[in-house]
């Protein structure tokens, strides 16, 4: 049986924001490289940016000391269950 490649076409972008730059990259097949508008390559690197700059803008989430023992804790609990069922094989 033959190995067949899929070729992809990568479109890197990147823009200075107010954040920083923002870098990503576009990833088509051949056939959806060459059917693809300009302007829905440039809808989806606006999404993207979009969506980083929303994600860095977001002001910090406040978790208080118990929440994060509670949650270092459930970390803990997994871990063991994991160790337990591994000692078990």
């Amino acid at each position: 049986m033959a190995k067949t490649e899929k070729v992809r076409i990568q479109v890197l972008f990147s823009e200075d924001t107010p954040k920083g730059r923002f870098q990503d990259a576009l990833y088509y097949t051949e056939d959806e490289y060459k059917n693809v508008k300009q302007s829905d390559k440039d809808k989806e690197k606006k999404k993207r940016k979009d969506n980083w700059l929303a994600i860095v803008s977001a002001p910090p989430v406040e978790v208080s000391a118990e929440e994060r023992i509670a949650h270092i804790q459930s970390q803990i609990d997994e871990l063991e269950a994991q160790k337990t069922k591994l000692g078990r094989r």
